[in-house]
C-alpha cells in the first residue's frame, strides 16, 4: 500500500487504499497473477478492451468500473496496448462481481486527473471522482435525503424562485404548511420584513442588476420580476429608495 485515502458519504466513513501500481501504463509490460485482498477491489478500465477473471469466469471491459467483493481470486487476463488501469481497495462489503459501464470521456476524465495529482500530488478532485466510482456499489438507501426544514432557506428560496408570480401571503403559508399568521412572523422573524416588503426588495434588488446590466429597458424589467404594471414598479422602487440612473 502506498496511499490511504479517507470519504464521507452520508453518515459513513470509508477508506480508500491506493496500492503499489495503483495506476498502470498502457506501455507496461505485466503478468496476470491470480490475487485476492481482505477488501473490496475497485477496477476503473478505461480507453481500449480488457478481459478480467473474477472466480473463474472471464468478463470482457471497455471503459468501465467493476468491483471484486472481499477474499474472492482475479486476474487481469489481458488488454489491448490502449487501456489504463486504475484499482483501488476500499473497506466497503459486497458480495459479488459487479460492473458498471462508464461514458468513455469520464473514464478518460478520471485517468487524466490521476495523472495529475501524482504530479501535485493533489488528490482532491481524484478524490471526488473515486468517490462517485465507489458510490456505484453502495446499497441504495445509503443516502437518505430529509426535508428542508429551516424556515430561513424556505423563505429565501420561496422569494428567489417564485418572485416573478402574482404573489400573496397565502402563498407563502401553503408552501411552509402553515397558517398566514404564522407565515408572516417567520418572514419578519427571518429577514426583519413584513412578507409584502420581502418580496418588493427581492423584486428591485434583482431589477437594479438587470437595470446596471444594460439589457432590458425598465418596462420590462417591471414586467419580468413580477409587476403587472409598471407604475406599480415606480411606486415600489421609489418608496424603498432604489434609484436606477440611465445608462451613459
Amino acid at each position: 500500500m502506498t496511499k490511504e485515502l479517507t470519504i464521507q458519504i452520508a453518515s459513513r466513513e470509508y477508506r480508500l487504499f491506493l496500492q503499489n501500481g495503483f495506476f498502470n501504463p498502457k506501455d507496461e509490460n505485466f503478468t496476470a497473477t491470480l490475487h485476492k485482498h481482505p477488501y473490496s477491489e475497485i477496477h476503473l478500465f478505461s480507453g481500449g478492451n480488457a478481459e478480467f477473471s473474477c472466480n473463474g469466469t472471464t468478463h470482457r471491459l471497455k471503459d468501465a468500473v467493476c468491483i471484486v467483493p472481499p477474499n474472492t481470486y482475479h486476474a487481469m487476463i489481458s488488454r489491448d496496448e490502449n487501456v489504463t488501469h486504475i484499482p483501488f481497495l476500499a473497506d466497503i462489503e459486497v458480495k459479488e462481481f459487479h460492473c458498471v459501464p462508464l461514458r468513455e470521456d469520464f473514464a478518460s476524465l478520471i485517468t487524466h486527473e490521476h495523472g495529475h495529482c501524482v504530479n501535485t500530488d493533489n488528490y482532491t478532485l481524484l478524490l471526488t471522482y473515486l468517490s462517485v466510482l465507489l458510490a456505484f456499489f453502495l446499497p441504495k438507501n445509503t443516502v437518505r435525503p430529509t426535508e428542508i426544514t429551516d424556515p430561513s432557506i424556505q423563505i429565501e428560496t420561496f422569494f428567489n424562485l417564485r418572485y416573478s408570480e402574482d404573489l400573496h401571503l397565502q402563498d407563502l403559508a401553503t408552501h411552509l404548511h402553515l397558517s398566514e399568521r404564522q407565515a408572516e412572523r417567520l418572514v419578519i422573524i427571518h429577514t426583519g420584513k413584513t412578507f409584502r416588503d420581502a418580496l418588493a426588495d427581492t423584486r428591485l434588488t434583482l431589477a437594479k442588476e438587470l437595470y446596471e446590466n444594460g439589457r432590458m429597458s425598465l418596462y420590462d424589467i417591471a414586467e419580468y420580476i413580477g409587476y403587472r404594471s409598471y407604475t406599480g414598479f415606480w411606486k415600489a422602487a421609489k418608496r424603498r429608495g432604489f434609484v436606477f440612473r440611465k445608462h451613459k
